[in-house]
Parts: structure tokens; sequence; C-alpha cells
């Protein structure tokens, strides 16, 4: 799994190309964090579900992203613990 942090604002597809490698490697899985003012189709692009894209516009939004984070990557985990 990648989580990968990014303002989303790219004039190629290296991101996205990167990302199809490392997929063919070993990487099953990549979260896409946007950072501020992000473009969502590079990040949708980047990410390897569309489900996987993470928003935060504010320093103050970092834990629930991070929690998003934490669900998406381990979705059968029990939080309580």
């Amino acid at each position: 799994m990648l989580v990968l942090l990014t303002d989303g604002r790219y004039d190629t597809n290296t991101p996205a190309e990167l990302v199809r490698e490392l997929e063919r490697e070993t990487v099953s899985k990549v979260i896409v964090v946007g950072i501020g003012v992000s473009d969502p189709i590079q990040l949708r692009q980047i990410s390897t579900d569309p489900n996987n894209v993470q928003d935060m516009m504010l320093p103050s939004q970092i834990e629930p992203v991070a929690e998003n984070i934490k669900e998406l990557a381990c979705p059968n985990s029990n939080t309580n613990h």
C-alpha cells in the first residue's frame, strides 16, 4: 500500500505512470491525499480506486483524514481496541 500526499497538479502523467509501475511490482492499493486546492481528476487518476482519494484543504483536517486513511488501509479493523 502507498499513501501519496500531493497538491494534485501535474503537467505530465508522471505520478499516474509511476503508480501504475508500482502496482505492477508490489503495490496493491494507492491512497491519495490532496493537499490544499488539488485537482480531483488527477487525484483519481493516480489512485487505484476513486474511493481512495481524500482531500485536506486545511492542516486542521489532518485527524479526520488520518482516520479515513486508517479505515481505507484496514477496512476490517476494529477502532475500539
